[in-house]
């Protein structure tokens, strides 16, 4: 499903990337604008008045790149055409995000031991004590290691996120500056 709806958003972002990008920011307003309102009524005026300046800042945004958006869109096509007709992107895509999962399993299972000794000590209506006292039941040494965990999770994701990115970007540089008769025989492999 989620290839389909990928390569249905591929060819409408090749026909209209001007209508995407222009969407996204609205929506970016319209979500922002929400949220201020939701805060508002909810009477949380602090965080109204930072989501009223996010919608403010995100109107400026748009006024201000509203000219660049053409240029924008020429090179969104052109990165489309350049993925579209080089599949070693694709692979490289699918490779990170088997690595990634591959991780979120491992990470699971390493984070389960600590998450299940937190939640098999207390009885439900003690839950976060231990033994009626009010200490954790995982010492300071459990929370840094869990800590450390979450840290090498996002930094993991983060790199994988990155090296799709690199590729993407060097294959799509390479064909933007040297032309289609000029590109190497692999594009994605020499990015």
């Amino acid at each position: 499903v989620s290839l389909t709806a990928t390569l249905g958003v591929l060819a409408l972002l090749r026909r209209r990337p001007s209508s995407f990008i222009v969407g996204s920011i609205y929506f970016s307003i319209l979500m922002c604008g929400i949220s201020a309102v939701s805060a508002l009524l909810a009477g949380s005026f602090l965080i109204a008045i930072l989501f009223g300046v996010c919608t403010a800042m995100n109107l400026l945004y748009l006024h201000y790149v509203q000219r660049r958006i053409p240029l924008s869109s020429a090179l969104l096509s052109a990165a489309i055409h350049v993925v579209a007709k080089y599949r070693g992107i694709v692979a490289t895509l699918l490779g990170a995000v088997a690595c990634g999962a591959v991780y979120v399993a491992l990470f699971v299972l390493q984070a389960l031991p600590w998450f299940t000794a937190e939640m098999s000590h207390a009885p439900n209506s003690q839950r976060g004590r231990a033994r009626g006292r009010d200490e954790p039941l995982v010492g300071l040494g459990g929370s840094v290691a869990v800590l450390g965990l979450i840290m090498c999770f996002y930094w993991t994701q983060q790199v994988i996120s990155n090296v799709v990115h690199v590729t993407t970007c060097g294959t799509t540089a390479t064909f933007y500056f040297a032309g289609p008769l000029a590109m190497p025989p692999n594009p994605t492999m020499a990015s």
